[in-house]
């Protein structure tokens, strides 16, 4: 995903998490849902979303672009390695 595209997400992920909190019925044409088109279609070529789409696709497609965010934006905690000690099991 490019920035650009992670920076629409971000600037729509109060109204895309209300999408997907109430599952509400989208359609690939709306502006809004656009530009995240491309990057879902060529992430996930079998599904693919054009004119026409399932709803759950859809609110899929909206998960995974919030989770892009993420990923792209905010470093991985590191793991934290635990001693155990003599007498534990």
């Amino acid at each position: 995903m490019t920035q650009e595209v992670i920076n629409h997400v971000k600037s729509n992920i109060e109204l895309f998490r209300m999408f997907i909190e109430n599952s509400i019925p989208l359609q690939p044409s709306m502006d809004v849902l656009k530009p995240i088109i491309a990057p879902y279609n060529l992430e996930f070529p079998n599904q693919s979303i054009h004119k026409s789409a399932c709803k759950e696709c859809l609110l899929d497609m909206l998960r995974w672009a919030i989770g892009q965010t993420k990923t792209e934006t905010e470093p991985a905690e590191p793991i934290k390695k635990v001693k155990k000690k003599k007498n534990e099991v």
